[in-house]
């Protein structure tokens, strides 16, 4: 399936510390166009006009209208000062980006392993097989 990725300024609404140096940022975004499936990332620009200038790859957590979130682990310069964003600060998010799961309807159970900040990507998949009343066993270490 072919998506249009688009370049938007979203507005942070939270930004909330879920771990040690592992955060959860929710922004406010047009959900009609930045729409996600899961395993799917966004390119996110800290600073919209100076340093650092690279956007960072960021995995989508979870997306509802009008909203995504987006975990994150403070690694390095960048991701620091994503985790000090305040709510109204904008953001400049490239979406959708990379291939979500492949999956076919034919099995029941579906079992998920993750690990780490690697478990971002998977609320979305647990929820689209829940949706497709798939059982689902989740192992996280």
């Amino acid at each position: 399936m072919k998506t249009s990725i688009f370049s938007l300024n979203c507005s942070v609404k939270n930004v909330e510390q879920v771990l040690e140096h592992t955060f959860l940022l929710t922004v406010q975004a047009d959900t009609t166009k930045l729409k996600f499936r899961p395993a799917q990332f966004a390119m996110v620009s800290v600073n919209l006009n100076s340093f650092p200038l690279l956007p960072r790859p960021l995995s989508v957590y979870d997306q509802r209208e009008g909203e995504i979130d987006f975990l994150f682990d403070t690694v390095g310069i960048g991701t620091k000062e994503l985790s000090h964003k305040k709510k109204g600060d904008l953001l400049k998010i490239t979406a959708p980006l990379g291939n979500s799961f492949c999956l076919s309807d034919d099995f029941e159970t579906g079992i998920i392993v993750a690990g780490g900040i690697g478990v971002a990507p998977f609320k979305m998949l647990y929820k689209s097989l829940f949706a497709k009343g798939k059982k689902v066993l989740f192992y996280y270490g």
